[in-house]
């Protein structure tokens, strides 16, 4: 994981820019606010502020009043996404996200939880779709954190059991087409 840096996104669109800045190790002299933020470009006046850091895999509303932010994963936490509406965060945890979590992929010290490239950023209608590792498709309204709609990828179209309830009609079925042809043959012959 790389050290942080202040960066910044510019809304070219709106007269707004977010800035980031590290807690720590940044330059005051630099022209970058105190506080990591949302502002308005022409004034420098401050609209929300966030008081942690988050690497630049930010995906915000249409308004730019909300984001969410994936996070890194180390071994000892397991928040997946940080929803921040207006400066209050509403992270969302792995483990209530994944069924299976085996399927998480291990480093030395960070796992990943999800297909990054099968995360669907939809910025007209401020929404964030991701999916686990273990097949689960998860869509967030990003301006409430909300789930909006689950597909889980992992169903088959029958349950286990069904196969074999399926597998046991078929073999009887067959063969009961074969008794009936030999019957109504032996039938034939008298």
């Amino acid at each position: 994981m790389i050290a942080p840096i202040p960066y910044e996104i510019d809304f070219e669109d709106q007269d707004l820019v977010f800035r980031m800045v590290p807690s720590d190790n940044y330059d005051m002299n630099q022209s970058v606010p105190e506080e990591s933020g949302l502002y308005v470009k022409s004034t420098g006046e401050k609209i929300y502020t966030v008081n942690e850091y988050f690497y630049q895999e930010l995906y915000f509303s249409a308004d730019r009043m909300s984001f969410a932010a994936m996070t890194w994963q180390e071994t000892n936490e397991d928040r997946g996404i940080v929803f921040c509406n207006n400066g209050t965060m509403n992270p969302v945890r792995v483990t209530d996200l994944m069924k299976d979590l085996d399927a998480r992929k291990h480093t030395v010290s960070h796992y990943t939880w999800e297909q990054y490239n099968e995360r669907v950023y939809d910025e007209k209608n401020s929404t964030l779709s991701v999916l686990t590792n273990d097949g689960i498709r998860y869509t967030f309204d990003i301006n409430t954190g909300e789930i909006i709609q689950t597909t889980d990828k992992r169903a088959t179209f029958l349950p286990g059991n069904m196969w074999l309830s399926i597998s046991i009609l078929a073999i009887v079925l067959i063969g009961s087409v074969f008794i009936l042809y030999f019957y109504w043959k032996r039938i034939g012959k008298k």
